[in-house]
């Protein structure tokens, strides 16, 4: 029994990370969708769909997971702080995204702003191993898909830092384009 129990311990032990669904392809705004429908499953499997005001609110659940699974039922976890009782609206579910959103504030330091957003502006070739990119891997900050391509978690690219990031990389794109 102890052999058994060993074994068992050592199937378990080892701390692992769920992959990451691919929503849509890098740059792209058309959804994958089959990875929308089993992200869909994946929370009413715990969740039947009529706790929901409305699909469209779990869909905006699952675009502010970026496809990680943890931070889906996260995010549906902290909708449930929300509410008394009823199911969960679109109002419910966006303050839900703000407070994840600000769980990353605390993990993402200020020059990491400018690495993300060249990250997220570059083909999927672009992925600058170092340590500051096995910091937002390790934080989940940056999120690797299967294919092998990263993009920032979606809660990131709602933080000012990052957004004044992604205008000011634009505007230098625009002058250049200019010039």
């Amino acid at each position: 029994m102890l052999n058994e129990q060993g074994q068992v311990g050592q199937n378990f032990d080892a701390i692992f990370r769920l992959p990451m669904v691919k929503l849509a392809e890098k740059g792209q705004h058309e959804p994958l969708p089959v990875a929308w429908q089993r992200l869909r499953e994946f929370v009413h499997r715990r969740l039947p769909a009529e706790n929901f005001d409305d699909p469209a609110t779990l869909d905006g659940l699952i675009a502010h997971s970026g496809g990680h699974p943890r931070d889906l039922l996260r995010l549906v976890n902290l909708c449930f702080q929300e509410i008394d009782q009823g199911p969960i609206s679109g109002q419910v579910a966006a303050t839900a995204a703000r407070r994840l959103t600000n769980e990353y504030r605390r993990l993402v330091q200020p020059d990491d702003f400018a690495l993300l957003a060249r990250i997220d502006r570059a083909g999927t070739d672009y992925a600058p191993v170092t340590e500051q990119t096995r910091r937002l891997l390790y934080d989940l900050a940056l999120l690797e898909y299967n294919s092998y391509w990263w993009q920032s978690h979606p809660a990131v690219r709602a933080l000012d830092g990052y957004c004044a990031e992604q205008s000011r990389l634009a505007l230098s794109a625009d002058e250049l384009s200019r010039s």
